[in-house]
Formats: structure tokens, sequence, C-alpha cells
């Protein structure tokens, strides 16, 4: 059965019994999500999804978060060896070095590891909440709050480590 979609939510009325259940399929296809134009600091830029997850891509994976995002196809791929196993983006940015994006439920939970740590990444990253690196955590709210660029995380130096509107 489909549901009637009103608002954009899938509205089922009916009289539910003990048992009864929903069964639902999502598109997991990697998805690039274009910003609102009417929000000036998201414009030209995009997020990326997969299914109902929304992916951020952070500084422990890449050098530069402030370029902008290529054409080239987006693929998902299971990593095991990344956040306790995670799902990740693989794709390339606009000068063809490589992106990797994570979940954003998984953001900032690093601990002095990168993916490439002998490439883009840099090793004194350090996400783990409450660590010696990650002090200015109240400095950094306000910093993201002020920014108007939304889910920016920064460092004492005011240093991107984790965005998910990435320029188009």
């Amino acid at each position: 059965m489909k549901p009637k979609i009103e608002k954009g939510y899938a509205v089922i009325t009916r009289t539910w019994k003990p048992g009864d259940h929903i069964d639902m399929e999502l598109p997991m296809v990697p998805q690039r999500v274009t910003a609102d134009s009417n929000i000036g600091a998201d414009q030209g830029r995009m997020a990326l999804r997969y299914g109902p997850l929304i992916y951020n891509v952070e500084r422990a994976d890449q050098s530069d978060l402030n370029q902008a995002i290529g054409n080239a196809p987006l693929k998902a791929e299971w990593r095991p060896d990344l956040l306790d196993g995670v799902m990740v983006l693989d794709g390339k940015w606009a000068d063809g070095q490589p992106l990797t994006a994570i979940p954003n439920f998984a953001r900032m939970n690093r601990t002095g590891q990168t993916a490439r740590e002998t490439a883009a990444g840099d090793p004194s990253v350090n996400y783990a909440p409450g660590s010696s690196t990650s002090a200015s955590a109240n400095t950094n709210a306000t910093a993201n709050s002020a920014s108007g660029q939304g889910q920016r995380r920064f460092r004492g130096s005011r240093e991107v480590e984790s965005m998910v509107w990435i320029k188009e």
C-alpha cells in the first residue's frame, strides 16, 4: 500500500492492533542536496545524503574543506576500520583529490587518528569530547553560531574541522 502524503509526511489512518507493523523502503543511493538559495550563508553549497542520513566532510580525512566538490560520482563504501564501522561516501574534490564523507551522527569522534595519516589528514586532530586538545568546545560553539555557516566546527585556531555544507 502506498500511503497518502500530506505536507511531506506519510499519513496512515487505521485502527492499530497488537502485532501490526509497517515495512518501509528508503532509497539508499548517494545524493547531492543543493542548499536553499534563500539562505545567504548556504548559497552555492550542497550537502551529501545517503538514504535518510546527512554526511560531513572532516579535516581528519582531507586537509582543505574550503574547496568545491567535483562532479565525479559518489560511492558508498563500508569502512569497518573507521569509527568502529561506518558507511562512508567517497568522491572527488574539484581539484581531483579524494573526498571522504562520514555520517553526521559520527562527526567529531576521532582521537588522534586520520583515515589518511600519511596523506592529506592532520594527525594532530583530536576530536574526542573532553580531550585536552579540544578544550575550547564552548568557544567552538560560539564560533559556530556566529559563523553563519551551520554545522561547521572550529578548533582554537578557528580552522574548520567538520562541515555539512560543501561548495558546489
